[in-house]
């Protein structure tokens, strides 16, 4: 299911999983969904249009193989930790309720009447014997047996050679907490290519959002709206009646008065701009989506009706599916490298970067580790407040020596007076040299914003609020504020234990 670019050509696969994944949890409105046999290496996540998909693998240069990870829908992330550093067989995710945290065979219901439900099916075998001494050890029951539901919707892999049906892929939650769960059944419709089917748990539950430290940003205005000239005098008009009454009483006040007219005259006229990560799956996900309805429908079939027909079907519709993706990805990658090489030609290196950007595809993230003084990964909370209390005891007690010397050899200049009157043709020019498309700050007002608006009133409040500034001797809060972005140096390990503390520190400064 490997989201991104494999050195190896001929192990690149002709559909992207994590997107399949993506449409077929929609489709059947799950929350979050556990995901085996990822093949991922290292950990980290990458977030689609719906979902974001957690993993946890093995080292880089170590095979391949196993894989754990969950799927969680985007509206949920923030009432989740993110899953805690694991292994390629078992990652734990921490889901907050109003009561508090939750996590998320056989027939033999006499011998273990708190593990197992009076519908289980199949025999046990001597794993399943040792499943339930854990779960009888620790509170826990198996959800699937307790809900009465037909044969098919118990049962989730089916053996290649007997054609037997098996229940080999359990939910278990604690025993306290089974009255929460409504239904536990295998939905045999879900096609994420693989042989096992998609058990799906429904649980009664509030999600309750986690505090954290980061605010939440502002909108991003549709900057790409702005090339339309018919908006510009709406927004034009739409300022300068934003702007009626500006109050003066202090810088602080007057600009975010100013900050926040712009942003909503910007937000009503040029919209909000859609978080956008294309690829060559959704850019041909019009062609793709039939033939992928078909294999759903083909593979539906040959489970209902195991036979030699069903299984040429299924067969066929696989090659289809094969076939199309393969046409989609080579012509969005043709297209994609014309424009590239184009905008090269053109000196549009803009243009040329933003191509290179959508060749690496949706981005995935990787999971920073805190690591001691000694090199041991830090995972408790505490700890890791503890080791920052200690990296700044070292970092701020050093006592710096000054050479008195050094000082006096300064040279002094004379003092610049005329830098004491107030702006006035600067700020024009300043408008003008701001440069394009850049990310804005902290108020979510980009540049292009401030650039349409200057043949309006808008300037004349910003002159205003400079020289009040000026007078008053205050900046307003937003304009020396930074947003501090984490760089990874895409390496397995950070180097040393200083460099994932700055790291670290930088990441909790920024949220």
């Amino acid at each position: 299911m490997c989201p991104g670019i494999t050195d190896n050509l001929l192990e690149v696969d002709d559909t992207r999983k994590t997107a399949i994944i993506d449409r077929e949890l929609k489709r059947l409105n799950i929350d979050i969904a556990a995901l085996k046999e990822t093949r991922l290496s290292s950990d980290g996540s990458i977030r689609e249009e719906d979902y974001t998909i957690f993993w946890q693998g093995r080292e880089p240069q170590e095979r391949q193989q196993h894989g754990v990870g969950f799927a969680v829908r985007n509206s949920l992330l923030s009432s989740i930790e993110p899953p805690s550093r694991g292994t390629e067989r078992i990652l734990s995710l921490r889901l907050q309720k109003d009561s508090g945290p939750v996590n998320i065979l056989g027939t033999d219901h006499d011998s273990w009447p708190k593990c197992i439900g009076r519908f289980g099916i199949g025999k046990l075998n001597e794993n399943v014997q040792r499943l339930l001494e854990v779960c009888t050890y620790h509170d826990l029951c198996i959800t699937n047996t307790f809900f009465f539901t037909k044969p098919c919707h118990k049962v989730s892999w089916r053996h290649p050679r007997s054609h037997h049906w098996h229940q080999l892929d359990l939910v278990i939650t604690q025993t306290s907490s089974l009255n929460s769960v409504q239904v536990t059944r295998s939905y045999h419709s879900a096609d994420c290519g693989t042989d096992h089917s998609l058990i799906a748990s429904r649980v009664r539950l509030q999600p309750r959002r986690i505090h954290r430290s980061k605010q939440k940003g502002r909108p991003r205005i549709n900057t790409a709206k702005i090339s339309n000239p018919d908006l510009h005098d709406l927004f034009a008009d739409s300022i300068e009646q934003a702007l009626q009454d500006c109050p003066s009483t202090s810088a602080e006040e007057r600009w975010n008065h100013i900050r926040d007219a712009i942003h909503h005259s910007a937000m009503e006229i040029y919209g909000k701009r859609e978080k956008q990560n294309p690829d060559w799956f959704v850019a041909g996900i019009a062609e793709l989506e039939p033939v992928i309805e078909a294999k759903r429908a083909a593979l539906a079939n040959y489970k209902s009706d195991p036979s030699v027909k069903t299984l040429t079907a299924l067969r066929t519709a696989r090659r289809d599916v094969q076939r199309v993706a393969r046409r989609c990805a080579n012509n969005y990658w043709l297209s994609l490298c014309q424009s590239i090489q184009l905008a090269a030609d053109n000196g549009n290196t803009r243009g040329m970067y933003a191509g290179i950007k959508k060749v690496f595809g949706p981005t995935i993230k990787k999971t920073l580790q805190l690591k001691g003084s000694t090199g041991e990964v830090i995972t408790d909370k505490k700890l890791q407040m503890g080791r920052w209390i200690e990296h700044y005891q070292e970092l701020y007690s050093r006592e710096i020596e000054v050479n008195e010397a050094t000082i006096e050899s300064i040279e002094s200049l004379p003092v610049m007076e005329d830098l004491d009157s107030e702006p006035s043709e600067e700020l024009k020019k300043v408008v003008n040299s701001l440069s394009s498309g850049k990310a804005p700050g902290k108020d979510g007002i980009p540049s292009d914003i401030i650039k349409v608006g200057k043949d309006t009133s808008l300037l004349r409040h910003l002159y205003e609020l400079l020289c009040q500034c000026w007078k008053e001797g205050t900046i307003p809060h937003d304009m020396p504020d930074a947003n501090i972005i984490t760089l990874y140096k895409n390496k397995d390990t950070l180097s040393t234990f200083k460099t994932g503390l700055k790291t670290h520190l930088m990441l909790n400064a920024y949220c």
